[in-house]
């Protein structure tokens, strides 16, 4: 039985595909801490793991979406720099056989540097790597605007300020851009297929695409319990535009608009960041609630309303319903892209979603079949990659040839300490 440490990123859509792994690492008698905060402990106590805490949760809550993919840079190098001290002094205690890192966790980025550890990466979202796309390639695609790009360089320039000073004090290498995105280990664990994964020939076999994982999400308090399924009734619309970029009441107010005459039942899941009287009134085919069982709802579902998170669209999938997507941030664009690119749905953007044609975009999904067989024999194929048990299998794998490197190596040495004495008597007799 080895020890390993998994060092998280506290975000549902980060813990949430981590989880089943973790229970199957477990299971096949592996002994797990779990780094995260309280909101997560629960869950990573029901996946057998050890929970430990980086300290208080609102640390990890700023808002990631000012400046960009940038800000979001600065606001997680902000939580590395306050962090590390305590989770270096707990996993050196904790004395790991490795370590698993969540792509978008910057602090266990660090932590392997400080430690020399084998690790792993575990990433939630899309690989990314420099043969994906160029820095300066990216920066066009995310800032487009002069006023965008003037946010992103002073948050870039507040990110090296923090890195600096953490580089100085422990000997590190904060990663750019790019590597910040796919903070890529030896080995990385994707949670998607080649299939999905945008520009997969860019990846080699230090990649192993295992598609999503399923069994275990966050949902909010008594989200599972409380909700009653038997009460919907087909057709289903779901909307639910995540847990971190769905302020929307505007886009939830055109939502009503657009479906209070229509003959579908919508279940609309709005999170915990939006006062729900500012919505008003609510329409009669409205269920309005702040959390719901989104792979049960789903697997009801004629159409999916969707911010374009990875995870929420693979469920989609995974369900065979499609989708419109409608991307607000981060990788959501990407994602909208590839829903679009293997004919599982279709892309508005939200700016552009009016009532008028949020309603068209969805009669043009619902009324052809054809969306619906894409997106379920997708579906399929994330499926056949194998899941938390094939993540299992790479991770225990990899494990296992270190260790039997580290082994021959040892042996290596203590042939060359044993020869060492004939080399020395060799060269005194030489001397002399």
């Amino acid at each position: 039985m080895a020890t390993v440490c998994m060092i998280g990123h506290p975000a549902p859509g980060h813990i949430n595909p981590t989880l089943p792994v973790i229970a199957e690492l477990v299971r096949r008698g592996e002994r797990a801490f779990y780094f995260a905060t309280e909101p997560f402990r629960d869950k990573i106590e029901q996946a057998g793991a050890v929970f430990r805490s980086f300290g208080d949760h609102s640390l990890f809550e700023r808002n990631l979406a000012h400046g960009g993919i940038l800000g979001g840079m600065s606001g997680l190098m902000e939580s590395a720099e306050a962090v590390l001290p305590a989770l270096i002094q707990q996993v050196e205690h904790d004395a790991p056989d490795y370590l698993l890192v969540e792509a978008h966790a910057l602090w266990g980025n660090l932590l392997v540097q400080i430690l020399e550890l084998p690790a792993i990466t575990l990433c939630s979202m899309f690989a990314m790597n420099d043969k994906l796309i160029s820095v300066e390639r990216l920066a066009a695609h995310l800032y487009a605007s002069a006023e965008s790009t003037c946010e992103g360089l002073l948050e870039l320039n507040r990110y090296f300020g923090i890195a600096r000073r953490v580089d100085r004090r422990y000997g590190t290498r904060s990663p750019g851009v790019i590597d910040y995105l796919g903070n890529a280990q030896e080995l990385n664990i994707v949670f998607t297929s080649r299939g999905f994964q945008i520009g997969a020939e860019a990846f080699g076999a230090n990649y192993r695409f295992v598609g999503p994982t399923s069994g275990i999400r966050m949902e909010g308090a008594g989200a599972a319990s409380d909700f009653d399924l038997s009460a919907l009734h087909a057709p289903v619309i779901l909307i639910a535009m995540g847990t971190m970029y769905n302020e929307e009441i505007a886009l939830y107010k055109a939502c009503f608009e657009a479906f209070e005459d229509s003959p579908w039942q919508i279940v609309m899941s709005v999170g915990h960041r939006i006062d729900l009287l500012a919505l008003g009134a609510i329409p009669a085919n409205f269920l309005v609630l702040r959390y719901v069982p989104q792979l049960d709802v789903l697997a009801r579902s004629a159409l999916f309303i969707t911010h374009g998170g990875i995870n929420s669209a693979h469920e989609a999938m995974l369900c065979g319903v499609p989708m419109v997507v409608l991307p607000a941030a981060a990788d959501h664009f990407v994602v909208a892209g590839q829903v679009e690119a293997v004919g599982a749905g279709v892309m508005l953007d939200r700016k552009q979603a009016s009532a008028q044609l949020l309603r068209k975009r969805a009669e043009r999904v619902l009324h052809d079949p054809i969306f619906r067989e894409h997106s379920a024999k997708m579906g399929e194929a994330l499926r056949a990659s194998g899941g938390a048990s094939s993540a299992a299998d790479e991770i225990l794998d990899f494990i296992q040839r270190k260790a039997t490197s580290r082994e021959a190596n040892h042996v290596r040495t203590s042939a060359e300490i044993q020869e060492a004495p004939d080399n020395r008597a060799g060269w005194r007799a030489y001397r002399q």
